[in-house]
């Protein structure tokens, strides 16, 4: 609240989720998807005037050359690009971005943003209860990443958080077994809200929204 009475907001910030879509006609989102984020009920969204794109990656196979594609597409235009997928959490596979995927992170933090380079938020993961451990995902690992971690209401790590050092910062999910506090809302399909986002793939947009207040103030 004491950014936004600054009138930091986000305003000129473009904030894009790579995943499998976006619901580009939410009520909360479609006038800011060229954003208004408000969830009935809810309040504002963290950076309610950025603007939100969307690339769809995810909906099918995915190749190197795809990720590449995604992860440098409109980089003058687009300021932070969120990710919340890799290799599977499941404590038994290590995996990262191939060749081409490494050179589109390298260049996007060089060349990126009108040369001030592109930002990339990625969620650190959620294998915590099977022991997997993000330094084993490439892509979080990635020096060119932003890698975000979750924590619950008293500030504890969540229950499937996945720990590595390349974790670089953490926002809420309300996530502790048993807690009913509803810390996390946000938009849902068919205009509706969730009270209850548990994941790194809630904490990794908040974080995006924190960085868009970031650029907006600088």
């Amino acid at each position: 609240m004491p950014v936004w009475s600054r009138n930091i907001t986000g305003n000129g910030v473009v904030v894009s989720i790579i995943d499998d879509g976006v619901d580009h006609t939410n009520m909360d989102l479609k006038r800011n998807f060229s954003w208004r984020q408000v969830c009935r009920g809810s309040g504002v969204g963290i950076a309610f005037n950025a603007r939100i794109g969307g690339i769809r990656l995810l909906d099918g196979t995915v190749t190197h050359s795809m990720e590449a594609t995604s992860l440098t597409f409109n980089d003058d235009f687009i300021n932070v690009y969120v990710c919340c997928w890799g290799p599977r959490d499941d404590g038994q596979e290590m995996a990262g971005p191939g060749t081409l995927t490494q050179k589109a992170l390298r260049l996007g933090t060089q060349k990126g943003r009108g040369g001030k380079g592109s930002i990339f938020v990625w969620a650190s993961g959620n294998g915590g209860l099977v022991n997997d451990h993000c330094g084993a995902d490439g892509y979080v690992n990635s020096v060119y990443s932003i890698a975000i971690g979750a924590v619950t209401h008293t500030g504890k790590p969540a229950f499937f958080g996945e720990p590595c050092p390349t974790v670089m910062a953490v926002t809420l999910t309300g996530a502790n077994l048993g807690n009913t506090l509803p810390l996390v809302t946000v938009s849902n399909l068919g205009d509706g809200c969730v009270t209850h986002f548990a994941g790194t793939s809630s904490a990794a947009p908040i974080a995006a929204g924190i960085l868009a207040l970031v650029q907006e103030a600088k």
